[in-house]
């Protein structure tokens, strides 16, 4: 079994994108990855991107994971028992006694269990709590095609990072989902293409 460490170092190699430099310059706090269907890799990315983040800034940052997938940061991370998004919203406490620390770094996932469904007022309640006491909330969400919930919630995070799996996802099928989640108040401040083997070209970012 791969250690904490070993699977942000393997989340590293899978994308290998570098969008610290963009997060960081306009400020943003709460990050919402998100991608048009199932296997574009979301999860790794929010893993390479926090572990850039706090490495490059040196504080601290929580993931907050509402991915449904099986390979969930939950069931990758939360081995014991722990607390999760739930208990957050029920208890006014310090929150970060939800939430569980990753490895040694300034790094912390707010877990939550599956089959729950919060909703969106519940979430903006706990995202206020969350930038009280973190650098950057970065939210796991479950794809735009899979559920509504990346379109409903996505509105709430200051800047939202499409995921893109190179060679497979087709340029419309990556277009059409950017649109409707800018329709529903999205602030998309970028693409994370993983799987990369081939050199991307300049029309495919044009016409997202």
């Amino acid at each position: 079994m791969k250690t904490t460490a070993g699977k942000i170092a393997a989340a590293y190699k899978a994308s290998q994108v570098n969008l610290a430099g963009l997060v960081k310059d306009v400020g943003n706090k709460i990050l919402l990855l998100t991608a048009p269907n199932i296997g574009a890799g979301v999860t790794t990315s929010v893993l390479t991107l926090a572990s850039e983040l706090q490495q490059s800034t040196g504080e601290p940052i929580v993931l907050v994971d509402l991915s449904s997938a099986e390979n969930s940061l939950t069931r990758a991370f939360a081995q014991q028992e722990y607390k999760d998004l739930w208990e957050l919203i029920a208890d006014s406490a310090d929150a970060r006694k939800h939430v569980l620390r990753l490895d040694e770094q300034e790094l912390y996932l707010l877990p939550s269990r599956q089959g729950k469904e919060i909703t969106r007022r519940e979430l903006v309640a706990v995202l206020a709590r969350l930038v009280e006491q973190f650098r950057f909330v970065i939210i796991d969400a479950d794809p735009v095609y899979a559920n509504n919930s990346a379109v409903e919630n996505c509105s709430l995070a200051d800047a939202l990072i499409l995921v893109i799996r190179a060679e497979e996802t087709r340029w419309e099928v990556a277009k059409a989902a950017r649109q409707r989640l800018e329709q529903s108040g999205a602030n998309v401040a970028g693409c994370i293409f993983n799987d990369r083997k081939y050199y991307t070209p300049g029309w495919f970012y044009n016409k997202l």
